[in-house]
């Protein structure tokens, strides 16, 4: 094999920022025609690693520089009132109009990677190159397309499936949309189909934030509990259901998984949990101006360590809330052992791995939020916390002396992990069979690896059980870019995320008696959203961007917009 070090492709490839050692030095490379690229390995892994590259992780969630995900559910809030996710989405203020104020949300775009995807396969056909290594970069490919429809049909609904590259004059130029049924069909099919292309090559697991047998089965699962849910799926075909639950074990059958024993650390290092990833790697050159690397860690910081911005994201009290006590009971639960007076106590190790707060250490600081504490103080400043609380999960603790501003972390963005394809299965076969041993046992796994020392409870009902599966995902994806996509699948974004106010906690010390000193630590729960957020039912599926509608007079905008 030739070791694989730069190169840079004028046919689609501007930039090239992963798997950068992996491409052959080529001589007049400006001077290289079209069709000797197909005929080239080389060439063809350097135009699959610009896909892997364009797809979105960290970086790619900002629009004009500031979240969305994360901040427009019931995980987080950003204090800036200005900012989309206080300004537009929380208030319910979006139009069709609107589509570059939230990238984050829109995929509409990426129609032109789906056109990439499309190009490989037209090329490839007078490609003479073959073996192993084309079976897996065709598979590759594959996955990556229907990776991209999955997400433009979770937004969406049906959309066009557009399969070849599309010329001026062709009598398909202005494609209608496909139904959802169609659109779930091929996405499955696509994903079926690169599954076994990664088996005949030899690929069912990687470490290398590279597609395979393992992540095909995974993402054609989650395709399934998509289409299985509610949003998809008004009349309850529990057929769907069974479906769903037979391709999340599919990927459990492989045997190649396992979850990673500390939660703290799963995106920290290789291990057998993450199924597919984005990469990244800190750049050597502080003057560049395109990035291999992203400033997720370092526009979370405790305002104490922070350089240039802060105030992205501060976890809410309702998320707080959430977690268990070490035992596994509900802090509402009167044997949980909950004390209100010290409600950072013997709760679940989940909740010290995911936030940080007052009186937790991070990065070598005790960070104190009560009022009067000093920078890290909640307070309506927008660099620090309104409500009383940062975000730990994912983070980078060990940042480079010189970390500044939107750079600095390599942290992988997780698109799949293992944990998630449990839960997909404990939910669909829930829905399913009830609340049956193999729930149980899915749940029970989740809870080992998570240090819960109790057992999870025998007896629920379907609907209880539900319940329970659902406030899983909530702690264990958290900050993963699920819990608004799920909300809206299970159709409980409108009541859940409408009509009342988020909270944080505000923390204040009074003195009791002077001698000896005793001070009395007081909560109070704050209101921290600036509107009353608001989800109207018609955003259940996105507006197709305006432009697109002038554009294209065959598609049909969606219902509300």
């Amino acid at each position: 094999m030739k070791k694989i070090k730069y190169i840079v492709l004028l046919l689609s490839m501007m930039f090239m920022s992963y798997s950068c050692e992996k491409v052959l030095d080529k001589e007049n490379l400006s001077g290289l025609a079209a069709d000797n690229v197909w005929q080239d390995e080389a060439y063809v892994e350097a135009y699959i690693s610009t896909l892997y590259h364009n797809l979105r992780g960290w970086e790619e969630t900002y629009s004009g520089g500031y979240r969305i995900m994360d901040n427009i559910a019931d995980e987080g809030r950003t204090c800036y009132a200005s900012f989309t996710p206080n300004s537009i989405l929380l208030p319910g203020l979006l139009t069709a109009e609107m589509e570059g104020q939230i990238h984050d949300m829109h995929y509409w775009w990426m129609y032109k990677e789906i056109r990439r995807c499309n190009e490989y396969f037209e090329n490839m056909k007078n490609s003479e190159l073959t073996g192993s290594n084309i079976t897996r970069m065709n598979a590759e490919v594959q996955f990556l397309r229907a990776f991209h429809y999955f997400e433009l049909v979770k937004r969406y609904g049906g959309v066009p499936l557009i399969t070849k590259p599309q010329r001026l004059g062709d009598p398909d130029l202005y494609p209608k949309r496909n139904s959802v049924d169609e659109c779930f069909d091929f996405i499955v099919k696509e994903f079926d189909e690169a599954a076994k292309k990664f088996e005949e090559a030899g690929v069912i697991s990687t470490h290398n934030a590279r597609a395979s047998q393992g992540a095909a089965l995974a993402f054609k699962a989650r395709a399934l509990l998509y289409y299985a849910s509610p949003l998809f799926n008004p009349d309850n075909d529990i057929q769907r259901w069974k479906d769903a639950a037979a391709a999340a074990k599919a990927v459990m059958d492989l045997g190649v998984y396992s979850l990673d024993p500390d939660f703290s650390k799963i995106l920290r290092r290789d291990n057998d949990e993450v199924i597919f990833k984005k990469e990244y790697k800190i750049h050597s050159n502080p003057d560049r101006w395109h990035r291999y690397d992203h400033g997720r860690s370092v526009a979370y910081l405790p305002l104490s360590q922070a350089r240039s911005d802060a105030g992205y994201s501060y976890p809410v009290q309702e998320f707080v809330d959430a977690f268990r006590m070490a035992n596994g009971l509900k802090i509402t639960d009167p044997a949980s052992g909950y004390d209100p007076k010290h409600p950072y106590v013997g709760r679940e190790p989940r909740f010290y791995a995911s936030v940080t707060y007052n009186g937790s250490v991070w990065r070598g600081e005790t960070i104190w939020t009560y009022v009067g504490s000093g920078p890290n103080a909640i307070s309506a400043n927008p660099w620090t916390t309104n409500t009383g609380y940062f975000c730990r999960k994912n983070m980078k603790e060990d940042l480079p002396d010189d970390y500044f501003a939107w750079s600095s972390d390599d942290t992988p963005f997780p698109y799949m992990r293992y944990a998630d394809v449990i839960l997909m299965h404990a939910e669909a076969e829930n829905e399913v069979n009830g609340p049956n041993a193999d729930v149980i046992h899915d749940i029970q796994m989740i809870w080992d690896r998570a240090g819960i020392t109790g057992s999870v409870p025998t007896g629920l009902s379907k609907d209880e059980m539900r319940q329970l599966i659902h406030d899983e995902r909530y702690i264990e994806l958290a900050f993963e870019e699920h819990r608004y996509w799920d909300l809206r699948r299970w159709k409980e974004a409108h009541t859940r995320l409408s009509g009342s106010k988020f909270h944080g906690m505000r923390i204040t010390l009074d003195t009791l008696s002077v001698s000896p000193l005793v001070i009395d630590t007081v909560y109070t729960p704050v209101e921290v959203d600036v509107f009353v957020p608001n989800f109207p039912e018609y955003e259940y599926l996105m507006p197709i961007p305006h432009s697109e509608i002038l554009a294209n007079p065959n598609l049909v905008q969606n219902p509300g917009w």
